[in-house]
């Protein structure tokens, strides 16, 4: 299966009343209105895998954020915009074997070997799962 495309979360792990882990969809989420609006626009960003290796995490802009705010934020380093949404993250995909992995950066050792920080990429029933999310591809 082919990454490259623009991909929405559709769901994401939460904790439930008995504190185990469940599988919520994120209209479910964005509807809760204890949950933090801050929290809230994590669940509207969507990932784009590129032909080039890329997965770039983006969300779009702030409600009522003007267009000069936005370009002095762009301008002091403190967003970088991409495709006309702000780029949150970025991060390497690749296919290896007929397997899509995504590179973690994060690096280490157990007992001495040294681990890999790239993890394969599952797809389950069309969807694909990244850490606390399962993502589809977006229509």
């Amino acid at each position: 299966m082919s990454l490259v495309g623009r991909w929405k979360i559709v769901e994401a792990i939460r904790f439930n009343e008995n504190f185990e882990h469940e599988w919520v969809p994120v209209e479910t989420i964005l509807a809760d209105e204890d949950i933090d609006p801050q929290d809230k626009s994590m669940y509207s960003s969507f990932m784009d895998f590129t032909e080039d290796g890329r997965v770039l995490n983006l969300a779009p802009l702030p409600d009522g954020v003007s267009q000069e705010e936005i370009d002095e934020a762009v301008k002091a380093g403190q967003i970088e915009l991409y495709d006309g949404y702000m780029k949150l993250t970025e991060y390497n995909w690749k296919t290896e074997n007929g397997k899509n992995y995504l590179d973690t950066r994060i690096k280490g050792e157990v007992l001495g070997e040294e681990v890999s920080p790239w993890i394969e990429i599952p797809v389950i029933d069309g969807k694909i799962e990244i850490m606390t999310f399962r993502i589809a591809k977006a229509e």
